[in-house]
């Protein structure tokens, strides 16, 4: 399951990272929670998972704006459609960047990394409470 995740994910962060459009989306921070930041929906099939926005929380007196990594219902992946069905709606990942456009623009490509990034983290912390249930 994570490995499919991860493909999922590296996916999604390689279509994020080839258009200007979609980062630049990802990083305006002016989405309402729940509401999609990337990708458009007419990708949904072919990337199975999304970005949402999250909540805007405090960290260290800065403001961050948090994502949440879901997948999609209608994705191409038997597999991850299946995850989708059996828990819908869930949260894979979460990363957080900071609000403060200066913080963002200092070096762009570098805050989306750290997205994926941490979204890759998530995923991989979650394989790892997952052995831990098992054992």
């Amino acid at each position: 399951m994570v490995r499919k995740l991860l493909q999922t994910m590296y996916q999604l962060r390689a279509f994020v990272m080839r258009s200007e459009k979609q980062q630049e989306k990802l990083l305006n921070c002016n989405g309402s929670p729940g509401s999609r930041a990337t990708p458009p929906p007419v990708h949904d099939a072919k990337l199975g998972a999304r970005v949402n926005y999250g909540r805007k929380i405090m960290v260290d007196g800065v403001e961050h704006q948090q994502y949440h990594l879901l997948l999609n219902t209608n994705a191409e992946d038997r597999a991850i459609r299946e995850l989708e069905r059996v828990h819908p709606n869930k949260k894979w990942a979460t990363a957080t960047i900071p609000t403060n456009a200066d913080d963002r623009e200092e070096d762009k490509k570098e805050t989306l990394t750290g997205i994926f990034d941490d979204f890759e983290d998530d995923i991989n912390s979650d394989d790892d409470n997952e052995d831990d249930t098992e054992n």
